[in-house]
């Protein structure tokens, strides 16, 4: 692994990484002599998409032989740690923000802080900030459901030293803290990447102005 979400990382030797929507990863490929599978599978589903790498030797395997689960040393883009070149300084925050991740699949009203986002009324429950304000948010998943939630016209680093990213999983019942600079005055919306659910309403405004 070399990058995440286009941000350089400290490289790490992995078998598989998981992905949530709207995350990418760099890597370098090792492949071995005959063919190489690369797989993608989806989590909680039986389904599979894969390509061969071949090196002009050997015999392809047969779908059937191929993984049907990740082993071996498995990460997110979550919990890799940024290089050093794209660290934010270390300051204090000026502003908190607490998200919590609320709804289920029983109702489907996926929201942020028991609020669904109302198209028709946009800046209501805005998170407001100041242009230059060091900015804390913690995600808080109160569901049962993983959300990557994304942050648009900003970037962010998880913790003191995790990755610089803009879209980060936040696993059911767990909280990820992230920092971002208030330096790119506007409208930006916070949401969850699963599009299902930021349509049902698990959207929100983060309001600045110059």
């Amino acid at each position: 692994m070399t990058h995440t979400d286009g941000f350089p990382v400290v490289h790490a030797e992995v078998d598989a990484v998981v992905l949530g929507m709207g995350e990418r990863i760099d890597a370098l490929l090792t492949i071995q002599d005959g063919f190489t599978p690369l797989l993608a599978l989806a989590e909680g589903k039986a389904q599979m998409a894969y390509g061969l790498i071949a090196t002009g030797t050997g015999t392809a395997p047969r779908k059937g032989d191929l993984p049907t689960a990740l082993t071996g040393e498995i990460v997110d883009g979550g919990q890799l740690t940024a290089d050093p070149s794209v660290n934010l300084a270390v300051k204090t925050p000026d502003q908190v923000h607490e998200l919590r991740l609320t709804g289920g699949m029983e109702n489907y009203d996926w929201g942020i802080n028991g609020h669904r986002f109302d198209m028709a009324k946009p800046f209501e429950h805005t998170f407001d900030l100041k242009e230059g304000q060091r900015v804390e948010v913690k995600f808080i998943n109160d569901t049962d459901m993983w959300h990557p939630m994304h942050i648009h016209g900003h970037t962010f680093q998880i913790g003191q030293s995790g990755a610089r990213k803009d879209t980060v999983i936040v696993r059911p019942r767990e909280t990820v803290t992230v920092q971002f600079d208030a330096d790119n005055p506007g409208q930006w919306l916070t949401h969850c990447h699963n599009a299902y659910h930021a349509e049902r309403g698990m959207m929100g405004v983060f309001s600045y102005v110059k």
